[in-house]
């Protein structure tokens, strides 16, 4: 691979980085401002993606995979509208459904990311490319974690929904770690591919 390919990658999960900063700056702020950030967030996150696509085919995947996130989010907003209008009892099912696919694409587009970065920094920076592996394994465990407490919550019992309740809280809090671990990588692997 040839220099200005790594300085591609650089470039775009810096990007990236700053896509997800957005994205969780966008939770916290005014509902006004929350839109705009994510939809920023977003853009920035493809145009990195597509920028370190020029580089390797791991990312352009990576981009792939957010695209038809992004498809598959926008669609089940519109079929979650039309059930909650005709069939409101379904609306429930559909949602936790729709969540849970979202949230497997969206750990497909990290775990293409960290392993394409993994395998390209393992012999200059053999610490780094171990935490891309450790990165997307806790993000690949709390999404699964999430989406089994999301099928356990349709149970119609008590009991199942409030232990699917605390077990997908505990597993969003260590998914956000995953998350802030997951922006530290991207900067941190920007560097590197930029000083390349």
């Amino acid at each position: 691979m040839y220099d200005q390919a790594y300085k591609d990658i650089g470039k775009g999960l810096r990007m990236a980085f700053f896509g997800q900063l957005l994205a969780v700056l966008s939770s916290f702020t005014f509902i006004s401002l929350g839109p705009i950030l994510a939809l920023t967030s977003l853009v920035l996150t493809l145009i990195g993606l597509s920028s370190a696509g020029r580089g390797d085919s791991g990312y352009r995947t990576a981009f792939s995979v957010t695209i038809v996130n992004l498809a598959v989010t926008a669609a089940a907003s519109l079929v979650l509208a039309i059930a909650i209008y005709f069939i409101p009892s379904l609306s429930g099912v559909l949602a936790a459904l729709l969540t849970i696919v979202s949230s497997l694409l969206g750990f497909l587009a990290v775990y293409y990311v960290c392993t394409t970065s993994s395998a390209l920094l393992e012999d200059r920076e053999t610490a780094l490319s171990m935490r891309a592996a450790t990165v997307w394994k806790l993000y690949g465990a709390c999404i699964a974690i999430t989406v089994v407490c999301g099928l356990t919550a349709l149970l119609p019992f008590t009991a199942t929904l409030v232990l699917a309740g605390g077990v997908s809280l505990l597993a969003s809090i260590v998914q956000a770690v995953a998350g802030v671990l997951y922006m530290l990588f991207l900067y941190r692997a920007s560097e590197v591919f930029q000083s390349w």
